[in-house]
């Protein structure tokens, strides 16, 4: 890999439209379900709530989609203001991450202690050592499953020449 290297660490907007719509749409039916609710509701068959339970039941269920849609709103909005990119550079990882990925970690490549690889259902993450912390690189978070895997090559191959040097 040619340095220094920069890639895009945005997550898509078109993920990030189709979950504020879903969300959108879930607060709405679940707000509409607890404003005329008048029966209870029985969940998987084990749990008997009241009118009033299934009421709150649906209210809490409005308020946790609309919340996302606030998460949705503020990721749009950070995509529109700032652009987030993941640097490599001679010697060193610039990695954007926290709330938002408003933070950046730069790690020396020579700090980090392990590279491996974890996924959730599609998803996959390369996670750092480093530090005493774990550093998180999400795939789908980055242009391509090329670019992800380029990464990870690189990075591995860093931490065996850190094991490599007495």
């Amino acid at each position: 890999m040619e340095l220094p290297a920069q890639f895009p660490y945005n997550p898509k907007w078109s993920t990030i439209l189709v979950g504020a719509t879903f969300f959108g749409l879930s607060a709405a039916f679940f707000a509409h379900q607890a404003a005329t609710n008048a029966a209870g509701l029985a969940i998987s068959g084990i749990i008997q709530l009241a009118p009033g339970g299934a009421t709150a039941f649906y209210w809490g269920l409005a308020v946790a989609s609309g919340l996302f849609v606030v998460g949705s709103m503020l990721i749009m909005t950070r995509l529109a203001v700032t652009d987030r990119a993941l640097v490599l550079t001679t010697d060193t990882l610039v990695l954007p991450h926290g709330f938002l990925q408003m933070k950046t970690a730069s790690i020396l490549y020579s700090e980090i202690d392990a590279v491996w690889e974890g996924s959730v259902k599609s998803q996959r993450f390369l996670y750092l050592a480093a530090y005493g912390r774990k550093f998180q690189i999400t795939a789908s978070l980055l242009p391509s499953s090329e670019t992800y895997a380029a990464i990870k090559d690189f990075l591995s191959s860093q931490l065996q020449r850190n094991r490599s040097i007495p």
